[in-house]
């Protein structure tokens, strides 16, 4: 990835950051990474069942002409966020239980008012075994 792409992706995940302590979650983790992959975000969301821990994919799209910022998530990439996310999890202890966990997607698209627009994909993947 070269570093203007590098730098546009990171400009991303701190927009969608900030949208999501907006919407009350509390960020965990940033851009973790280990020897399957890294991930973008590590975010608690609060929900009425109890807190959720959400691994977020951070996805920009110029238009949808090749599927949704979700669907360019490759079964490959799932599986290196999967094998990620539970080394996550090894290493970062959330209590006696096994906390509820999900992947999601957050799609950025810059409108032409030059403000971001981002679009959650919630549960955007199976991570079923």
């Amino acid at each position: 990835m070269s570093v203007p792409r590098r730098a546009l992706g990171a400009g991303w995940e701190q927009v969608v950051r900030l949208y999501l302590e907006q919407q009350g979650w509390q960020i965990l983790d940033v851009n973790y990474r280990s020897p399957f992959g890294e991930l973008d975000i590590v975010a608690l969301e609060p929900t009425k069942d109890g807190p959720v821990v959400v691994f977020v994919e951070v996805r920009a799209r110029r238009s949808r002409r090749y599927g949704t910022p979700a669907e360019s998530v490759s079964g490959t990439k799932q599986a290196r966020l999967l094998a990620t996310a539970y080394r996550w999890l090894a290493e970062h202890a959330m209590g006696e239980a096994e906390p509820a966990c999900r992947f999601d997607v957050a799609a950025v698209s810059i409108g032409a008012d030059g403000n971001a627009k981002i679009t959650l994909f919630r549960a955007a993947f199976d991570a079923s075994p």
